[in-house]
């Protein structure tokens, strides 16, 4: 909220203001991160915004949520406003209706390592699930047509669209 240049470079030293507390006495740097930071926020960088969608759809969500900010609700209903309106008008809609729990959790809570670790396991269940699913699906369809079903057939048994049934074929 606080403003900010347009672009800046951050340097990974200048997080330590006292080199002692990574064992270094000031000025012995042997390697250093400098990471280049562009404001997205509305009004900034538009050029930039304009060529990539999920930080437009970024910019936008995190404008909504300020926009909500001022409204007086809970900061839980701010970004389940948020959230709700983004889906809506469809900026970041698809990444939104999946992880909207993530992003809620994210926003509303400090940054928590043991935190950010059980969200990657719960993620990587879930794509270990998905994939386990689609295995399953291929080796139903393999099965079926090997006991002489057709692919329609094995589209309405398994309830799944044609085009689905089609992209197992292929393989």
């Amino acid at each position: 909220k606080a403003p900010y240049p347009d672009e800046t470079t951050l340097k990974l030293s200048e997080a330590f203001h006292n080199p002692a507390e990574i064992g270094r006495v000031p000025g012995d740097i042997s390697l250093e991160l400098r990471v280049k930071v562009y404001n997205i926020n509305r009004g900034h960088n538009e050029g930039i915004i304009r060529r990539c969608a999920a930080l437009a759809g970024y910019s936008a969500f995190i404008a909504r949520v300020r926009e909500y900010e001022g409204q007086g609700s809970s900061r839980e209903e701010v970004m389940k406003e948020a959230v709700q309106a983004c889906i809506k008008e469809d900026i970041l809609k698809g990444f939104l209706e999946t992880h909207s729990r993530e992003v809620m959790n994210m926003l509303l809570t400090e940054w928590n390592w043991d935190d950010a670790l059980a969200v990657r396991e719960e993620e990587g269940r879930e794509e270990g699930w998905e994939k386990g699913r689609e295995a399953g699906r291929e080796e139903a369809i393999k099965n079926l047509l090997q006991f002489g079903m057709s692919p329609e057939q094995i589209s309405r048994a398994l309830r799944l669209p044609m085009d689905t049934i089609s992209r197992y074929l292929s393989h």
